[in-house]
């Protein structure tokens, strides 16, 4: 072998393994990228798995806690009170104060209506 060909064969070697060298380097990111792409895959997956695990116990907690039951017993109570009693009331109040107006008239009929269910309504009550 002459020098040139010594020199040209030592070059293509020297290329030859460049070209490795950087296959190697490209596989590495390759494999990289795809374990960050798998890490963000699972993060997310444990993000949506805690999210949706997060509202059902607030879903459950909501549900079973609910409004106290005396309380919502007392508030349906004092909703059939204002439903039966409010045009009554409403007709009294106006024939026994015509000079009130009806401003004066609402803010009466609540006073009078707030008495009506707190003696028609207590704690506790099923009902007026």
């Amino acid at each position: 072998m002459s020098a040139p060909e010594l020199d040209h064969d030592s070059q293509r070697e020297l290329e030859r393994r460049a070209l490795q060298n950087v296959h190697r380097l490209a596989e590495r990111l390759g494999y990289r990228d795809a374990l960050d792409r798998l890490k963000e895959k699972r993060l997310l997956v444990a993000i949506g798995a805690f999210t949706a695990i997060a509202v059902v116990v607030l879903v459950t907690l909501t549900m079973l806690s609910g409004p106290p039951q005396a309380e919502t017993e007392r508030l349906r109570c004092s909703v059939a009170v204002r439903a039966e009693k409010a045009n009554d009331m409403r007709s009294t109040i106006a024939r026994e104060h015509p000079e009130l107006g009806d401003m004066q008239r609402e803010q009466q009929l609540e006073r009078d209506m707030q008495g009506l269910i707190a003696s028609a309504c207590p704690a506790g009550s099923k009902g007026p």
